[in-house]
């Protein structure tokens, strides 16, 4: 795959009907070049998104993180993710 640079602007594009699990709402869309690519890559018709700050929230559930939002993640402010090495 060729190289994708994403700008750090905020996207001009604003896409509706995004989920992550048990959200929707919407989000900021970075546009046809990333859907292309996306969308090659993975094989599927994508689309890559920003969380929209400025409109949406999606808190964490008070029995883990109270008083905590999260953006796209399931569930926490933080995911730690490692890959043991052979």
């Amino acid at each position: 795959m060729a190289e994708l640079k994403i700008s750090l602007a905020k996207p001009g594009l604003r896409s509706d009907g995004v989920s992550v699990w048990e959200w929707s709402g919407s989000a900021l869309d970075e546009g046809d070049e990333a859907t292309k690519w996306f969308t090659d890559f993975l094989g599927k018709p994508s689309r890559l998104v920003r969380f929209n700050e400025e409109s949406e929230t999606r808190p964490t559930d008070p029995h883990y993180a109270t008083g905590f939002n999260v953006k796209f993640p399931d569930a926490f402010p933080y995911l730690l993710i490692s890959e043991v090495q052979p």
